[in-house]
């Protein structure tokens, strides 16, 4: 210990010599306000009434019950050790996190010291791997978060040694890290989810360790409250997310444990709440899911629904009890195992379950960098409601495809028109692909996910979108026969003078796309794609059947010129990526001659209809 105490006063003075952007306005937090531990999203009188609203409150019993089946699951695994996968450690960080914010809950419930005995052995092991990755800081902010929340809610039941222990490794492999010039430029001024989820989870750190290291804790709070502004002006004019609905999943996710830790430690989340669209993302996030189950998973998501704890928060702070309608009936069936789960008890303690209702609304649009028009003609009979989903945007934004002018739809409780969704990074990565430019050359978009060809947009003739052209929604249909949106996609196109796109569910029975194309200087061909995991007939020149589990759909076009209907594999030419079985294909080519001005049409409905 006496040779350890220099090394740790040099590292302090290295830490505080490092430069700091001083905010433009302090926050004004009260840092003593923030009391003795636990002060992170519930102290000792708001547990003990906790566990009386989960004894009361069956749906919150149900998420209770769930995370100790889980919390007794994590006795029998063995701790967890410091593996990379490529360049990541997110993996570990991530079931860190789930595993001691669950065992922290589940003792601070129960009182039960194999829940107790757990935590402080995963935590004495994470804290003594040897750094936790800020080379991908993502990993980073996760375990410190993770660390954090295990730290301050056992803090008075854990060893000496562990909490030593642990306060170090917050300090010096998360807090300090992120202090680290090379480190900090990763997330401290970017306009994504990196920002909220790195500035979360150095805050919890900070929470953790201000009594301790109060001048550290400070300057990572006031860092954190200077530059998030950022990332949140992203959220307007209507609280569209940009980078989709897992990413939402991700970023605001780790934005609301955020706000509402400060909020409990400070009374004050200093006003971040306030930026426009964030009072509305909660709409964007309902909305975002069709009576498939699945999400519209543009840009790099995937089609799966699962719980969001933020939503709760949402419909409390906001007073919109249906934003949970969603999450409200996933509860019900499976609460799932997200490992943020606890806070979904802590955010909905007040929420009266009986007052969930569906949306009024059918029609939900927002604009900003990623525009969208999101249809859902009901909410409570999943094999009669219809959804179509449509979005606009750009190719210049974190985690985007080229994906402008793509939609999906569902109908009798499946859906027909789909996004294949995201590709593994690492699986790429280690190939040497060099996923991540978004110029018009870029690597990015061989990838046949990741391109035009494999969405349910437009092509002119063979080429890439152009990657710096904007599509703006035009107009949005909320009432009468139609509900749906136009886009304007002539900005994809240098080969035509302009495009643009109008989908809309007709008399809540038949999903309608028309495509309004003029010619550019020279003829062109065009192409129209929609990817289907139904088999697909062509039955004859303007018809294709499409069939999937027992139900048929027929697709019929039409155009103001002769169209030649087709179907494409979506097999792509490399082994690594995806193979996409299952999946086919399916619209039409036309010749647009120079200036001519073409109509063409696509209608999807049952058969027979």
């Amino acid at each position: 210990m006496k040779i350890l105490r220099p090394i740790l006063c040099l590292f302090s003075v290295f830490l505080f010599c490092l430069p700091v952007r001083l905010p433009a306005a302090d926050p004004g937090f009260d840092y003593d306000r923030a009391g003795a531990h636990p002060r992170i999203l519930l102290g000792k009188k708001e547990m003990r009434q906790l566990r009386k609203t989960v004894k009361e409150n069956p749906p919150l019993g149900a998420v209770h019950a769930r995370i100790l089946e889980l919390c007794d699951g994590f006795l029998e695994k063995p701790v967890l050790e410091r593996k990379m996968l490529g360049r990541r450690m997110l993996s570990v960080s991530r079931n860190a996190l789930q595993r001691i914010f669950y065992l922290s809950y589940a003792y601070r419930m129960t009182g039960r010291t194999e829940y107790l005995e757990r935590a402080a052995k995963e935590l004495d092991a994470v804290s003594a791997f040897s750094d936790w990755n800020p080379s991908h800081f993502l990993d980073c902010a996760e375990m410190t978060m993770a660390v954090a929340i295990g730290y301050d809610w056992l803090y008075g039941d854990l060893s000496s040694r562990t909490k030593e222990n642990v306060r170090r490794a917050i300090v010096e492999k998360g807090l300090g890290a992120s202090l680290v010039p090379r480190y900090e430029q990763m997330f401290t001024t970017r306009k994504n989810n990196w920002n909220q989820v790195c500035h979360a989870g150095m805050v919890y750190g900070a929470l953790a360790v201000l009594d301790t290291d109060r001048a550290l804790a400070e300057r990572v709070i006031v860092r954190a409250v200077e530059n998030n502004p950022g990332v949140m002006e992203m959220y307007a004019p209507d609280g569209v997310y940009p980078e989709g609905y897992s990413y939402w999943g991700y970023g605001t996710s780790f934005e609301v444990m955020m706000l509402a830790a400060l909020e409990h430690a400070f009374g004050s989340d200093a006003g971040l709440s306030r930026f426009a669209g964030f009072d509305r993302t909660a709409g964007y996030m309902l909305y975002m899911t069709g009576p498939s189950g699945l999400a519209f998973n543009y840009s790099d998501s995937g089609p799966g629904v699962n719980v969001h704890p933020a939503m709760f928060w949402f419909a409390q702070r906001y007073g919109n009890p249906s934003w949970v309608w969603t999450e409200s009936r996933l509860i019900g069936s499976d609460p799932g195992r997200d490992r943020l789960l606890p806070a979904l008890v802590v955010f909905a303690r007040g929420l009266d379950f009986d007052r969930v209702a569906p949306p009024a609304e059918k029609v939900w649009a927002g604009g900003g960098p990623n525009p969208v028009v999101l249809v859902r003609t009901g909410w409570k009979d999943d094999l009669q409601d219809k959804y179509l989903a449509m979005k606009g945007g750009s190719a210049q934004l974190s985690h985007t495809h080229l994906d402008m002018g793509s939609f999906v739809y569902d109908a009798g409780g499946l859906r027909w028109a789909m996004d294949l969704g995201m590709v593994d990074y690492n699986s790429l990565e280690s190939r040497g692909v060099k996923l991540w430019g978004r110029k018009q050359n870029s690597e990015r978009w061989t990838i046949f996910r990741y391109n035009n060809y494999a969405h349910n947009t437009l092509t002119v003739n063979g080429r890439l979108h152009d990657v710096h052209g904007f599509v703006p929604v035009t107009r949005v249909y909320r009432e009468g026969r139609e509900l749906g949106g136009r886009m304007d996609l002539s900005a994809l196109f240098p080969d035509l003078k302009s495009a643009v796109r109008k989908a809309v569910i007709v008399d809540e029975k038949r999903l309608v796309v028309e495509d309004r194309v003029v010619g550019g200087e020279r003829p062109a061909v065009l192409r129209f794609s929609m990817v289907t995991p139904a088999q697909a007939e062509i039955v004859d020149a303007e018809t294709i059947r499409l069939t999937q589990r027992g139900q048929t759909m027929t697709m019929r076009f039409k155009g103001t010129r002769s169209l030649a209907v087709r179907t494409w594999p979506t097999k792509p030419a490399r082994p690594y990526e995806p193979s996409n079985e299952g999946t086919v294909i399916v619209g039409f080519e036309a010749e647009i001659p120079a200036g001519a001005a073409e109509t063409f049409e696509m209608t999807l409905e049952e058969a027979g209809k």
